[in-house]
């Protein structure tokens, strides 16, 4: 990913200072459409703001592995998932040996009402430290009314010490928010 630099960031302002310019000009030439299209971008990015607060904490998570094809349980896991506003998580899980995994850093945003979107990803080590795989997994998400649960369905992806897609695997989940 590349940073923003330095030069790039003074023509941003430049661009933002000449449509808020511009704006302002319409404004005040009858242009009340242009105000009534403002006054709804900022309504829905409170209203995104609002809804994107409803999951940030720290929840309790139930993982059912499932059989893709079938959709029949082979295994289960219990996780804990820290959201963060702004759009960043964290996941710890304690199935098997803490060694031979790290913790789980990813990003989340909102997708609709009650709705969201989630990925996160983790290494994978063998017994003697050796880095072996990178695990992702990719999360849509619908909270409770009462912001005090979710389900969710994931989808797995293991990858090799080289990126080479080596294994899929789906999940559902059940949460509840730890208070």
């Amino acid at each position: 990913m590349t940073g923003i630099c330095f030069r790039y960031s003074a023509r941003a302002q430049r661009y933002r200072r000449t449509v808020v310019l511009t704006a302002m000009f319409l404004l005040g030439a009858g242009g009340g459409f242009v105000w009534t299209v403002a006054v709804g971008s900022a309504q829905e990015a409170e209203d995104s703001q609002g809804q994107a607060q409803r999951i940030v904490g720290v929840w309790d998570v139930a993982v059912t592995l499932r059989d893709c094809q079938t959709g029949n349980p082979v295994g289960a896991v219990r996780a804990r998932n820290m959201f963060i506003a702004g759009g960043t998580l964290t996941e710890l899980n304690a199935r098997g040996n803490p060694s031979l995994r790290n913790p789980s850093f990813g990003t989340w945003h909102v997708d609709g009402q009650g709705t969201y979107s989630a990925v996160f990803r983790y290494s994978r080590f063998d017994s003697a430290g050796t880095f072996t795989q990178t695990v992702k997994v990719a999360r849509q998400i619908r909270l409770s009314r009462d912001a005090n649960a979710f389900a969710a369905s994931a989808f797995v992806e293991v990858f090799d010490a080289t990126d080479n897609l080596v294994q899929t695997g789906c999940a559902t989940e059940a949460a509840t928010r730890l208070e």
